[in-house]
Formats: C-alpha cells, sequence, structure tokens
C-alpha cells in the first residue's frame, strides 16, 4: 500500500503521468469525486492547484496517500485515526503509525465483541417475547 509500485498497479498504464486531474485520482483509486473533495475539506489531502486553472493536481505521491485513506475508510476508521497515521508517515515515522493502526484494530475488535453481544441479548429477547 505505501509502495510506488504499488500505485503504479493502481494507475492505469496509459495514465502515467506527472500529476492527474481529481477524476482520473478517483477513477484510479475507485471513489467519487466528492470523496476526494471531502477529504481535502477534512484535511486528510492537499493537492496543489493549477496556477491558471484552480483544478486540482493529484501526484503519485497524493495517490499513495489516497491509496491509504481510502484503505482505512474502508475498514472502518474514524477521521481522527485516519488523520494520526498520515500524520505519522508525513514524519515518515512508520513504526508510530503502524502502533495506532494496531490499536485501533484492538479497539475495533472489542467494538465488534460488544455489537455481537447486544445482538445475542436481542436474539434471547425476541425469543423470549415471541414465546409470550
Amino acid at each position: 500500500m505505501l509502495e510506488q509500485d504499488d500505485v503504479d498497479a493502481v494507475v492505469n498504464p496509459s495514465m502515467k503521468k506527472k500529476w492527474y486531474s481529481i477524476g482520473e485520482a478517483s477513477e484510479a483509486i475507485g471513489v467519487p469525486n466528492s470523496t476526494l473533495r471531502h477529504w481535502e475539506k477534512e484535511g486528510l489531502i492537499e493537492p496543489e492547484r493549477d496556477y491558471e486553472s484552480g483544478y486540482r493536481k493529484y501526484t503519485k505521491s497524493d495517490l499513495r496517500k489516497l491509496l491509504v485513506i481510502r484503505t482505512l475508510q474502508h475498514a472502518v476508521y474514524s477521521l481522527e485515526v485516519v488523520r494520526e497515521i498520515l500524520n505519522e508517515m508525513d514524519k515518515h515515522n512508520i513504526d508510530e503509525a503502524i502502533r495506532i493502526t494496531r490499536d485501533s484494530l484492538i479497539y475495533l475488535d472489542d467494538l465488534v465483541k460488544e455489537q455481537l453481544r447486544g445482538m445475542r441479548y436481542l436474539h434471547k429477547l425476541s425469543d423470549i417475547v415471541g414465546n409470550e
């Protein structure tokens, strides 16, 4: 996910160039344009702007960061956790980014356990109510 080869695998070979438009970037990572705008608004990504047109210009480094954001969002990480991980990556502190990710996984695991426990209680309640 963090290597340049991974970005090259995502980008269409005919699209390999210095920078990408918002449409090309969104297509390359598989999210709508509006998602990229939302992530920019949340401060997760700051693409360069074309001086004349004002259009966003995404570099391969930006695409790599977008892939990380997308992956973390699909794993149901909060924007706060995504922001922490990206900040550590920007500081080249990969060990800390991994620690934050692992801590978040433990938290999510506990959350899933609580949800499953709640589902079990709901099934028991429906059985009790159904038998009355």
